[in-house]
């Protein structure tokens, strides 16, 4: 599901573009193009002391219990606004993969609850989702019949154990819509066929490094999810669907 979920997010998010980036793939300009989303890198201490100044700065009160921390990117979302923010002091690499996932938790967690709450509960619910009042019963009630949830958006920037099969169950998520918009895994699939790469995943890594741009502990962790993929699938042809 989470497979089929990250496939139909990016697409949509690339339709929207207008066009798919060639590979290996920036992002930052097509989504700060295409959605409101701003990719900011911090060149001092990202942490979430900074996280909290940030958002205190622009007069945004919302509970951080957080225990402090250092981050590689972090994602804050609001209203109709959203930040990315990366450690500055990363390799360009390495920026890229943490676009890609925190992108990834604005697609999964915040974009598409969101525009289903609109579809089904209507263009009023975004008084409930943007914090500016609780949910009627009636509301409630209509939330729990379409599956729906309601309230306002908290990013899962909490590690403690009472939060961690969540946190593990978006993060896996953002993991995989982050890999799917980096290197789809129908254009590594073709990439391997046209290259005749073994589908082991030391192969598939050199694959990802070389043509995706992916840089190498990344690459090792998403050639293990294709081969996995692969290992389900009897030949080449029925991944291609030929």
């Amino acid at each position: 599901m989470k497979t089929s979920l990250a496939e139909q997010l990016v697409a949509d998010f690339w339709e929207r573009v207008g066009y798919q980036e060639g590979f290996p793939r920036q992002l930052e300009q097509s989504i700060m193009v295409t959605v409101p989303v701003h990719v900011v890198k911090v060149h001092g201490c990202l942490n979430t002391s900074f996280i909290r100044d940030r958002l205190r700065r622009r007069g945004i009160a919302l509970p951080t219990p957080w225990k402090e921390r250092k981050m590689h990117g972090c994602l804050v979302a609001f209203k109709d606004d959203a930040a990315i923010f990366v450690d500055g002091t990363l390799s360009p690499d390495d920026w890229r993969v943490i676009i890609a996932h925190e992108f990834g938790h604005y697609l999964a967690d915040f974009e598409y609850p969101r525009r289903r709450a609109l579809r089904y509960l209507g263009n009023s619910i975004a008084e409930v989702l943007d914090g500016d009042r609780p949910p009627s019963q009636n509301e409630i009630f209509a939330a729990v019949l379409t599956n729906v949830q309601v309230g306002v958006f908290v990013h899962y920037m909490d590690r403690s154990e009472n939060s961690r099969m969540l946190v593990r169950e978006v993060e896996d998520t953002a993991s995989i819509v982050g890999a799917e918009l980096l290197a789809p895994c129908q254009a590594v699939f073709e990439a391997m066929a046209r290259q005749k790469v073994e589908a082991q995943p030391k192969t598939i890594t050199k694959l990802l490094e070389a043509f995706f741009g992916l840089p190498s502990d990344y690459a090792e962790w998403h050639a293990e999810r294709l081969a996995r993929v692969l290992r389900r699938h009897r030949s080449f042809c029925q991944v291609l669907g030929i």
